[in-house]
C-alpha cells in the first residue's frame, strides 16, 4: 500500500472524530464484545474457572 498525502487525508476524514474505544473492523468488534466488558476491562486469559477445567 502506498502512503501519500491523499491517503493520509482520507484516513483523517474517516477517523478524526473517533475516540480510543471505537472498533471499526466488524470481525474484531464481534470478538472484542465477547471478551471485553462494557466498562472496558477483561479478565486475564489465564484466570478464572476455565483454567482448571483442562487436562
Amino acid at each position: 500500500m502506498v502512503w501519500d498525502k491523499t491517503r493520509l487525508e482520507q484516513l483523517r476524514a474517516e477517523f478524526a472524530d473517533a475516540n480510543g474505544g471505537e472498533i471499526f473492523d466488524e470481525k474484531f468488534r464481534k470478538v472484542a464484545e465477547k471478551i471485553i466488558s462494557k466498562n472496558g476491562t477483561r479478565l486475564a486469559p489465564y484466570a478464572g474457572v476455565p483454567t482448571f477445567l483442562g487436562e
